[in-house]
């Protein structure tokens, strides 16, 4: 079997940033490339979601940096999820993400692994400034990376 290419989908290549502090914000196709500057919120959750998948945004990618630690957690959300922090998807239709983290610390601890999140998430008063998730598609799925400190720094909901 050849290989095929599945995608050429444009990008800002991380040379446009942005800070995220509220929840709602859905990501678009026009979005692939950028810089997210994430912050945890005092007063409640923060939640992003990502855009549908779909073979047009195959190559689509984004980079989410914690910059600011509070309360509450930030969470990057599976198209069409129900999923929040702390409680799994309800609807079984929602795009999925794989998940992998590597957790860089002294700690010993493993990183986690997980076929089919729906919501992967900065933890609340755990997470440290500095910790980076990054999101790919091949437009069938999302593959997200995490690298954190510790293992209990980022989290997934399935």
């Amino acid at each position: 079997m050849a290989n095929a290419r599945i995608g050429s989908h444009p990008s800002h290549g991380y040379q446009l940033a942005e800070t995220i502090d509220t929840t709602g914000k859905q990501l678009g196709w026009n979005d692939s490339g950028k810089l997210f500057f994430c912050v945890q919120n005092a007063t409640a959750d923060v939640l992003v979601y990502l855009p549908k998948l779909s073979t047009e945004i195959a190559g689509w990618h984004a980079k989410f940096i914690l910059k600011t630690t509070a309360a509450n957690d930030f969470g990057i959300v599976a198209y069409g999820s129900s999923a929040t922090v702390g409680v799994g998807a309800t609807d079984g239709d929602s795009d999925s993400i794989v998940f992998m983290e590597f957790p860089s610390g002294d700690d010993g601890g493993a990183g986690t692994m997980d076929a089919d999140s729906d919501l992967i998430y900065f933890k609340a008063s755990v997470s440290e400034a500095g910790n980076v998730i990054e999101m790919h598609t091949d437009g069938t799925k999302w593959y997200a990376q995490a690298w954190t400190r510790t293992p209990a720094d980022v989290d997934d909901v399935s």
